[in-house]
């Protein structure tokens, strides 16, 4: 099976230690612990078993989660800009390090996931943005069969948008990976 892996799923593996304020509240009843282990056994059976990937853009958006969460506590103090993005930066070389050692491989953005976005009215009718259908382009050019996300908007396009041999991607968080691994 192929799977992509979006943001949030690599976000619960990384919430730990100094980045554990990426999650600090609960998601559909789990606990940050509870995330971090789900994530965790996902993305082993993933390393073992399927063929996996996630796009470069995840690393991204990892570093901007991180910098906006660290804005707010850094509001006010001389040199903010310069602390946010010292303090920030070292997760996108993380996200990158998870990714490569669960042998997720890393996508490039590329032009074409833009335009077959550009394309995807079905999105538009399902309000999901920019950012989230980049993920569902990259994991539909990818041919995956299964795109794990923590994210409401893309659990809600379930089966909606096919990948590129024409099947329909299911959409499900780590609470349920495990049973669609299997």
């Amino acid at each position: 099976m192929r799977v992509y892996v979006e943001t949030g799923i690599l976000i619960d593996y990384l919430a730990q230690g100094p980045f554990a304020m990426l999650r600090a509240t609960t998601r559909r009843g789990r606990d940050p612990a509870r995330l971090l282990a789900d994530a965790t056994e996902v993305l082993q059976e993933i390393s073992a078993r399927h063929e996996g990937a996630a796009s470069a853009f995840a690393c991204y958006e990892a570093e901007e989660a991180l910098y906006r969460l660290i804005r707010v506590s850094l509001q006010g103090q001389p040199h903010a800009a310069a602390a946010r993005l010292t303090a920030a930066r070292p997760i996108l070389g993380q996200a990158l390090t998870a990714a490569r050692f669960f042998g997720l491989t890393v996508l490039p953005l590329v032009e074409d996931a833009v335009e077959a976005l550009a394309r995807a009215d079905e999105l538009v009718n399902h309000r999901v943005r920019a950012a989230d259908g980049l993920h569902l382009m990259a994991a539909a050019a990818f041919d995956a069969d299964l795109v794990l996300s923590a994210d409401a908007d893309l659990l809600r396009v379930d089966r909606l948008v096919r990948n590129r041999s024409g099947r329909p991607m299911h959409c499900c968080d780590t609470n349920v990976a495990m049973t669609a691994l299997r």
